[in-house]
């Protein structure tokens, strides 16, 4: 009679979403829609339903940068509050 040597088994869980992490890939998303904003929302429809750039709701180089300051001043807090929570929670 011959035995069978037992097959080694390797069993690999899941890691569990946590908020802090969920947070973080919302925030991350967010950032990214925001700057895509200003590429996006100078595209309209005509009458005939076709795309055309409204020079009207582009912004100017200033108001640009002014943007793009506020958004990362925006994602600084946002993260940052983010780290500062869930460290002292640790």
């Amino acid at each position: 009679m011959q035995t069978k040597a037992a097959a080694e088994i390797n069993i690999h869980t899941k890691e569990n979403m946590t908020i802090k992490k969920a947070l973080q890939i919302y925030g991350i998303f967010a950032v990214i829609g925001m700057f895509l904003s200003n590429l996006t929302i100078p595209v309209s429809l005509n009458e005939e339903m076709q795309f055309f750039l409204n020079e009207e709701l582009k912004l100017s180089p200033t108001e640009l940068k002014e943007f793009s300051v506020f958004i990362v001043v925006n994602a600084c807090v946002f993260f940052g509050v983010i780290h500062t929570v869930f460290r002292k929670r640790s």
